[in-house]
């Protein structure tokens, strides 16, 4: 990685260094291949396309500002990475935010553009508008576990989101690479969402969710009657066992050996 841009990062971002996976991610997205990020919460992720712009323009003799395309799926989260970017010193906003914003998006004016999957294919403009474009240079996947989790039917009925399922087709609009991230993809469900957005030689990057300072135990009980009694309470017509949220502090779920001994 060239040494100006760390030190870029390191003003704008305020971090001393990129981890090894955040600066293989970025590397390989440069080198154009497509990446499928999974690092568990708060392991960096969101900076491997924040940060990609810095990099890209000291990898590469520009003609146009790159842009970087996010499909993202909720509001709140796309408003607080726009004004997360704005508060950098890039320009950053979301479709369907502010219509007086739609000539300049359309113009190429915002580094970063966050867009739901429905927002792009339920209008030719944007459709037309990626198709033709020629300056972006990054698609984006942000919670990438929901394009299955929301976008598939399931047994219990429809998809929540079903256009979630056809972001594959916004893919198909732009040549550029793809980052894929999430926090909370099985095997099977990385599986899939390769299959939806054709990642057909991706760099896998992927990080163990386990955390060494949370541990557990568990034991099989049998037909307990401190079980039995609540699960008649949960199956009730009126749940009332569920009608009051209760909040348990780190003391309290230690203590409960003391709280029902008989369960040992």
């Amino acid at each position: 990685m060239a040494a100006p841009s760390i030190t870029t990062l390191q003003e704008i971002f305020e971090v001393e260094k990129l981890s090894a996976e955040q600066e293989k991610a970025i590397d390989s997205l440069l080198a154009k291949k497509d990446v499928f990020l999974s690092l568990r919460t708060g392991g960096g992720k969101s900076l491997c396309y924040m940060a990609f712009p810095i990099f890209y323009e000291y990898s590469n003799s520009l003609d146009v500002q790159p842009q970087v395309l996010i499909i993202s799926p909720l509001l709140s989260i796309m408003k607080e990475q726009t004004d997360l970017l704005a508060s950098k010193g890039f320009t950053a906003t979301f479709i369907g935010k502010d219509k007086s914003e739609d000539a300049s998006i359309l113009d190429g004016k915002y580094q970063f553009v966050f867009s739901s999957p429905e927002a792009i294919l339920q209008n030719d403009k944007w459709r037309d508008m990626l198709s033709g474009s020629k300056s972006f240079r990054l698609f984006v996947v942000d919670e990438a576990h929901t394009l299955v989790h929301w976008g598939e039917n399931t047994k219990h009925g429809q998809a929540f989101r079903e256009w979630f399922s056809r972001t594959g087709e916004i893919r198909s609009l732009i040549s550029c690479p793809a980052l894929v991230i999430t926090a909370t993809a099985s095997k099977e469900a990385r599986k899939v969402i390769k299959k939806r957005l054709a990642l057909n030689n991706c760099v896998d990057i992927i990080d163990s969710p386990d955390r060494e300072n949370i541990n557990g135990d568990c034991c099989e009980l049998y037909q307990h009657p401190y079980f039995l009694f609540q699960s008649d309470d949960v199956s009730s017509d009126d749940n009332s066992c569920m009608s009051d949220s209760t909040d348990l502090e780190s003391d309290d779920v230690l203590d409960i050996d003391d709280t029902y001994p008989e369960l040992e």
